[in-house]
């Protein structure tokens, strides 16, 4: 059995049907990169921990406040880029640990020239990675 479900955007956004069985499908990609989470125009600050064309992963130091469980507004840049993505996610995730929150957000609608600036980023950084590791192999025989 497949959960399926369709995400209204405005028209120039993206849309797509997702399966909640294939969440772990794309290639993540490990970062350290700040980005602005706001709820209702309050902003907070968050360290996203992995990022894929799907959504990603963020922490951030625990506070009082309850976690949202709805509907985010995103705003990041990505190395190398002067563009600022923004785009919506809904939360897959949240724990609560002594000093960190931490959440995954799963990308809801995002302007389809950002979806193609974060796809072409991370097939990049992939890449970069595969032929330094490659580098490492030949020059340790």
């Amino acid at each position: 059995m497949t959960l399926e479900r369709e995400t209204r955007t405005v028209s120039y956004m993206w849309t797509q049907v997702r399966s909640s069985y294939d969440r772990r499908g794309d290639h993540r990609l490990s970062t350290q990169l700040f980005l602005n989470e706001y709820v209702d125009d309050d902003g907070r600050r968050s360290l996203v921990r992995d990022i894929s064309v799907r959504g990603v992963r963020l922490q951030r130091l625990a506070s009082l406040s309850r976690m949202q469980r709805r509907a985010v507004g995103l705003e990041l840049v990505l190395p190398g880029t002067s563009e600022v993505i923004w785009a919506r996610a809904e939360p897959r995730f949240e724990r609560l640990d002594t000093n960190f929150e931490w959440r995954g957000l799963m990308f809801a609608g995002m302007a389809r020239k950002h979806m193609r600036l974060l796809s072409d980023y991370l097939y990049e950084q992939a890449r970069l990675r595969h032929e330094f590791a490659r580098a490492l192999g030949q020059a340790a025989h």
